[in-house]
């Protein structure tokens, strides 16, 4: 989903401000976000809601440490990964 979103904006991934909002509501080319059947809004929704991670049963973002969240984003490279262990991140 976050392939598709970055290619109906344009090449441009998900913010992280904004991520949740992006992906579950209708959207334009720039990214503004609203209620599905909001005029110039129609691209989106991707998801319904943020998947829950099934290692901590809950959905919370975050850019930090292993653990800090449940889901690790990094808005730059589109990067979407559990954040529930060290993962070896290499950039």
């Amino acid at each position: 989903q976050l392939e598709i979103y970055k290619q109906q904006h344009n090449g441009n991934w998900p913010s992280f401000d904004d991520f949740e909002a992006q992906l579950t509501q209708a959207t334009d080319e720039a990214g503004t976000f609203g209620a599905v059947g909001t005029a110039g809004l129609n691209l989106g929704p991707y998801l319904r809601q943020i998947p829950v991670n099934p290692q901590t049963s809950s959905n919370t973002l975050g850019t930090g440490a292993a653990g800090t969240s449940d889901w690790y984003y990094d808005e730059n490279i589109g990067e979407f990964l559990a954040n529930d262990s060290d993962l070896s991140r290499t950039y």
